[in-house]
């Protein structure tokens, strides 16, 4: 490429949503060391310290500000173990095996399907500690919840399975492709189920499956994705991983890299500004089943706003070393205001 990763400035996002944090982040923090040690998660100090400067609990505790701590550490734990499985599938480069990915596809799948108890021992630390997760997932969500979480997860591998054939063969997706399978990969359909959970919401058919409310968890997805490619881009060029909107836009454009990072900014941005429009939209369904649509779109506000403002902090993306003239002052410091109400 072009420029030096040293030469990027990360350019101005356009959230307009207000920071939010969990008064029970320390606390799931806790909770969150001794479940991924428990379950064989982190297995030394090393990857004990890395886990640490992650914080993984200040991701749940800024998308989900409102949930008590028995739910939050549900969610926090699938972060978690989302975060977990990304990170082992690079180190053992199943990532790049489509066959050993769909072999362990179908395990996770018929773990969630027909629940069974694992252990460390004869299962390893995914199933393992996936198989006590999902056993607390299923006692706060009804069967068709549960149902939705399977099949989300389901395309989540397939779209995963697309990236590992995509890098076999040493194939830059188009901007067309990669968009459609980004909405998979960011695996935040799954979260969004659990926004049943963690608000005890209980939507009928007819309100959970309008185009509009579908449309603002769409828009959610994408907004904070293209952020996180943006964010993350140094990251994944480093390992050459090539499933990153700026990399889309850089080949397909023939742009610089300073140019694809902006235009990669640009849709994150325009896609927030649709979301606040559609949500404009969104009808009156009663006081009480209002109260409930407004839970569920306070919680996309609070992914798209804190996913970004995690980003800036967490060290799996280490930011400070690509910040640069292009940020805006104003918008770190509402961050720094937001770290600061957690401790």
């Amino acid at each position: 490429m072009s420029n030096t990763l040293e030469q990027i400035k990360l350019p101005r996002f356009v959230v307009p949503f207000s920071p939010r944090m969990s008064p029970h982040q320390v606390a799931v923090e806790a909770h969150s060391r001794l479940w991924a040690k428990e379950y064989g998660l982190v297995r030394n100090a090393k990857a004990m310290k890395r886990f640490d400067m992650a914080c993984f609990s200040g991701l749940a505790a800024r998308t989900y500000p409102s949930a008590n701590f028995h739910d939050l550490c549900i969610v926090n734990d699938w972060t978690v173990w989302l975060f977990m499985q990304d990170d082992q599938f690079d180190e053992a480069e199943i990532g790049k095996q489509s066959q050993q990915l769909q072999n362990y596809a179908n395990q996770v799948i018929n773990l969630l399907e027909n629940p069974r108890p694992c252990t460390l021992e004869n299962d390893g630390p995914l199933l393992a500690s996936l198989a006590e997760l999902w056993q607390r997932m299923c006692d706060g969500m009804d069967e068709g919840c549960q149902q939705r979480f399977i099949e989300n997860n389901r395309n989540y591998f397939t779209a995963c399975m697309w990236e590992a054939e995509n890098r076999a063969l040493g194939y830059v997706p188009t901007i067309d492709e990669y968009i459609v399978n980004r909405r998979e990969t960011s695996a935040l359909k799954s979260c969004v189920d659990l926004i049943y959970l963690s608000e005890k919401l209980s939507f009928p058919d007819e309100i959970r499956d309008r185009d509009d409310l579908r449309g603002l968890a769409d828009m959610a997805n994408d907004a904070l994705s293209w952020a996180n490619d943006v964010i993350s881009f140094p990251k994944e060029y480093a390992r050459g991983d090539v499933h990153n909107l700026v990399t889309a836009i850089k080949y397909e454009r023939g742009v610089s890299v300073q140019e694809a990072v902006d235009e990669a900014a640009d849709y994150s941005n325009r896609t927030v500004a649709a979301f606040v429009e559609l949500e404009a939209t969104v009808p009156s369904f009663g006081k009480e089943m209002d109260k409930q649509v407004d839970r569920f779109i306070s919680v996309l506000k609070s992914w798209i706003r804190g996913n970004l403002d995690w980003s800036y902090v967490t060290g799996r993306y280490n930011v400070a070393n690509v910040v640069a003239a292009g940020d805006d002052p104003a918008y770190l410091e509402s961050i720094t205001t937001a770290n600061a109400s957690s401790q």
